[in-house]
């Protein structure tokens, strides 16, 4: 029986946001930065919030890595300098969404709305830490708005992202920093293209060896004897 990471964002605050569109490279679209700070109504809060965090799940957690010395992690060092200077939130987001979209040139790669988030009073194990949030929105839909009007409604349609999810992100917590961090990460698209460039590209970040990891690959290994070695035996 493992022993589960405890992540509890029951507390959590959004201290700044900030929105990037990251086109697709290869295709000549366009990369358009904000330089100020995404403006929220105060009633849309709760909703961005349940959007960009209940599709988090506390199960799989991974850490920054690189091939030579992990400083050389793009993304690692840019989140590094933002928790050591929350003041570079907005400069730094920006080379967050530029590093982006130079990863972004895979043909089926969408284009999209880059959101950078800063959290605080994030309950991970027995600290409260800050996290930053890196999502990408691409799949937008059309939805239906009924307004009541002095004898009639009118009903006009709109676009927009659905609150079950965006389509890629992660959770950087700030903890275990010389380890590469603790990241959580999201996928909805689960596509081979998508992995290879958001995951092992762009965020270059490995799984870490922790008793969840250990337990699946016990059930893993368990699982291939009885379908395999143990089938063809009796």
């Amino acid at each position: 029986i493992f022993s589960m990471t405890i992540v509890d964002f029951t507390e959590v605050e959004l201290q700044q946001l900030i929105t990037h569109h990251v086109g697709n490279k290869s295709k000549d679209e366009r990369i358009i930065l904000s330089s100020e700070l995404t403006s929220i109504e105060k009633d849309t809060s709760e909703f961005l919030l349940k959007y960009f965090l209940a599709p988090v799940k506390p199960e799989e957690f991974f850490s920054f890595t690189h091939t030579v010395k992990l400083e050389q992690n793009d993304i690692y060092t840019l989140a590094k300098s933002i928790f050591s200077n929350p003041k570079l939130f907005i400069a730094e987001s920006q080379n967050i969404a530029k590093l982006l979209y130079e990863y972004s040139t895979h043909p089926k790669i969408k284009e999209g709305e880059l959101n950078v988030a800063y959290f605080s009073n994030i309950v991970f194990e027995n600290e409260t830490v800050d996290a930053i949030g890196i999502f990408k929105s691409e799949t937008d839909v059309a939805y239906l708005k009924m307004k009541n009007q002095k004898f009639k409604f009118n009903i006009h349609h709109d676009y927009g992202f659905e609150l079950k999810g965006m389509d890629k992100g992660c959770v950087i917590f700030n903890t275990e920093q010389e380890d590469g961090y603790r990241v959580l990460l999201v996928d909805n698209t689960n596509r081979a293209v998508d992995t290879q460039y958001w995951v092992d590209d762009f965020l270059q970040v490995k799984q870490v060896c922790d008793d969840y990891h250990l337990t699946n690959q016990f059930l893993g290994i368990t699982k291939n004897f009885v379908t395999h070695q143990f089938a063809t035996e009796y």
